[in-house]
Order: C-alpha cells, then structure tokens, then sequence
C-alpha cells in the first residue's frame, strides 16, 4: 500500500495499530510504536479498505511519513487505538462456544487453515473433517483437564489484529469482575489471545507450554505474537510477564 497522505488530517482516519513483541526488532526499528503492556508494543499502522471484501491491506506507518506529518509518537498511537476500537471494537466469547463453529477466528476454522496450507490438493470435505476430528481432539484434551475449561477469546468483530483489545482497559477489568479472579492471558497470535481466570492447579510450565506448543504448529510467521504469557491483576489493572 503506497503512502498518498501528505497530511496528518488526510491520514488521521486510516489509522489502526497491531501488537507486536519486543523481540520483533526489525519491525519496530522502522514503524513508530509505543509500549503497550509487558513486552508488547503497539504499533501505528494505515489500513486501506475496512472490510475484507473491499480487499483490506494494512502496513506499518514509516517514521519518515511521521515526520512529514509533523505529529508525536504518542498522539499518533493514541489516534490509531481509538480508530481500530472504533472500526473494529473488541468481542470476548468463550472457547467452547468457537471450539466447532465454522466462523472466521474459530479453533475449527485455524485447524482448517492449517490443513489447508498444508495439504493444498486436498478436498474441501476432506479439509472440513480432519478440522473436525481434531477440533474435537482439541476440545476433549481441554475438558478432560478441567482447570482449563474457562478459557475466554478475546478478539475483535473481523478478528483483525484483535490481540489489540488486550489494550482497552475497560475489557479486561470487566472480565476480571465478572469472573472475580485475576486473569492469564496467552498470546494465540496477533489476531487473538486466550484468557483464563486464575485457578489454583495452573502452573507456570503448563501455560508456557501450551503457548510454545501453539507458536511450534503456526504456518503463518505473520501471525505471531510472543512466546510469553501474561498476567492480569485485577487489585492494580496491570500487565505482566508471569
């Protein structure tokens, strides 16, 4: 997507931002970003086309079109946050409800893609059972552990860079409320992470484990977050790295 805003005012409503690690050091060496929470960044971002059948592109803002623009790091972030909540505001649902479901963002839906990508002479119909069969593979491990089965998704309406909701203090803070207990949040990719209220049997080995046995199995590298996980307390409102 080629820069055409030689003004602030002309770029101002084609701003979005997207989350990305700390470590991702080549990305964040040529965008504007601020710190988001822990180890994430939020990073400035232009949009073209806001539904997907418009054929919607997104790139980083470059720091030389930010300083043709003449504005700030930090009201350039804060610009871009209240658009992307604004084009795309945040949805949280629980993991058994998108478990099977056929949508876009559903665990059927990421076990498909996935499929796909590798086998891609398959049939439709064959793709669609093995999602099945390993959706419900999926499903069962997670019932049979117990102590994992709240976990929540949280995203946004296009599942569009959604792990940007984790941002919005008001989301995470109602979730804790609702649920009384400070909150886990797993990183699944940029597009989503999982929330899991504080139990008593999760252990630090069995949370990074489950996020690195997620980031093993990702086909898309442009989709990865971070191979961290994060905690919620809900007595402060802050983020951190467990």
């Amino acid at each position: 997507m080629e820069s055409f805003f030689q003004t602030y005012d002309e770029a101002r409503p084609h701003l979005i931002c997207r989350l990305a690690c700390v470590s991702a050091v080549q990305l964040l060496a040529k965008a504007p970003h601020v710190r988001g929470a822990a180890d994430l960044e939020a990073v400035v971002c232009l949009i073209s086309g806001e539904r997907e059948t418009d054929g919607r592109t997104c790139r980083s803002v470059t720091l030389e079109e930010q300083d043709r623009w003449g504005i700030g790091t930090m009201q350039l972030a804060q610009d871009a946050l209240d658009n992307m909540r604004r084009l795309f505001p945040p949805v949280l649902r629980p993991m058994s409800a998108l478990m099977d479901s056929g949508e876009k963002g559903s665990v059927w839906d990421m076990f498909r893609s996935l499929l796909k990508g590798r086998f891609p002479g398959a049939a439709e119909g064959r793709l669609d059972a093995a999602a099945h069969l390993m959706t419900g593979w999926l499903d069962r491990q997670i019932r049979a552990r117990g102590v994992l089965s709240p976990m929540w998704v949280l995203g946004n309406t296009a599942w569009f860079h959604g792990a940007v909701s984790l941002l919005y203090p008001d989301v995470l803070q109602s979730f804790a409320q609702e649920t009384g207990h400070s909150c886990y949040i797993l990183p699944a990719s940029v597009n989503e992470v999982i929330l899991l209220p504080k139990g008593r049997e999760e252990t630090r080995e069995l949370l990074y484990g489950m996020v690195a046995s997620a980031n093993r199995q990702m086909e898309d590298r442009e989709s990865y977050l971070s191979d961290s996980v994060y905690y919620f307390d809900r007595r402060t409102g802050d983020i951190s790295v467990l």
